[in-house]
């Protein structure tokens, strides 16, 4: 019988590349953004950024993974605190979102991200799935990924089984045709397991894992899945 052919799938952040150092530059880019652009602001914002999205999420729990749009709304209301009216702080707001969302691009991948996803990509067709607003474009990897969704466009995120679902259903596969790599136990690992899709923990870090069902695989860096796969 022929076997179907198999499909990998990727997270992003924390996986082909470390989030933190990215995000610390980011925020810095929108604070110094807001300084020159909108003084009464300036960098009060970094002090008003957790207090205003835990409310928000408060308010409005189903943009739990609309990320981008959070934080627009972020950028707006505390524009608004500073005493610029709503319609500045909605022109300032996306103006500032722009700036951050370009510095949020610009990642450092892993020293073996680049040279194991150019060989992954001449075996198999590559998806990406993740959480967060990262581009596949904008970072520089749309040449090795067939299709990319991230939890926004989806409505919904990792863990939940709509977004696996949704990423099955643009790659016209199977469960099984599926495996799906990714650094935390419960989005990547957890959900995707309770899909039937087999998995790889990517743990640089070598902590134990603490489920009753293993992943699939487990690996310390990116460069061991060419030993797999």
């Amino acid at each position: 019988m022929h076997k179907p052919p198999l499909y990998l799938s990727f997270d992003l952040d924390d996986t082909l590349w470390p989030i933190a150092p990215t995000m610390v530059h980011a925020e810095q880019v929108l604070v110094d953004w807001l300084v020159q652009h909108a003084p009464r602001l300036g960098a009060d914002f970094a002090q008003l950024r957790v207090p205003l999205r835990a409310k928000i999420i408060e308010q409005n729990p189903d943009w739990h993974f609309q990320v981008s749009r959070v934080r627009r709304l972020m950028i707006q209301q505390a524009l608004q605190q500073a005493g610029y009216s709503l319609k500045q702080a909605e022109v300032l707001s996306q103006q500032a979102f722009a700036a951050y969302l370009q510095a949020r691009q610009q990642v450092t991948f892993f020293h073996d991200t680049l040279s194991t996803l150019q060989q992954l990509a001449k075996r198999y067709p590559l998806l990406a799935l993740t959480n967060g607003n990262a581009d596949i474009q904008q970072v520089g990897l749309s040449d090795y990924f067939q299709h990319a969704l991230n939890a926004e466009q989806i409505g919904v995120g990792k863990p939940d089984p709509q977004a696996y679902q949704r990423l099955l259903a643009v790659a016209d596969i199977t469960p099984a045709q599926l495996v799906h790599i990714g650094d935390n136990p419960q989005d990547d690992i957890l959900g995707a397991q309770q899909m039937g899709i087999r998995t790889v923990w990517f743990n640089p870090t070598q902590v134990p894992w603490q489920h009753a069902i293993e992943p699939t695989y487990q690996i310390q860096r990116l460069a061991q899945l060419l030993d797999i796969f």
